[in-house]
């Protein structure tokens, strides 16, 4: 099994929303999850690991389950 690219998978349904990190950076605010311009490119990018409550506020924004994730 090759390793698990989460922050590709973030972006990509991300982009399928039609939404802007910036965009998710004003939801995740508003969840209370608070994370920079900066962090946020670095876990798309994936040279920096989500947290868990990251991770929970990004499938409510996102209207996906963890699953979707992880593939």
């Amino acid at each position: 099994m090759g390793d698990i690219n989460i922050g590709k998978n973030i972006k990509q349904l991300r982009e399928e929303k039609n939404l802007t990190q910036t965009d998710v950076l004003a939801k995740l605010q508003l969840s209370g999850v608070e994370i920079s311009i900066y962090s946020f490119s670095k876990i798309e990018n994936g040279r920096q690991n989500p947290t868990v409550s990251l991770l929970a506020a990004l499938t409510q924004i996102l209207d996906c389950d963890f699953n979707s994730l992880f593939q």
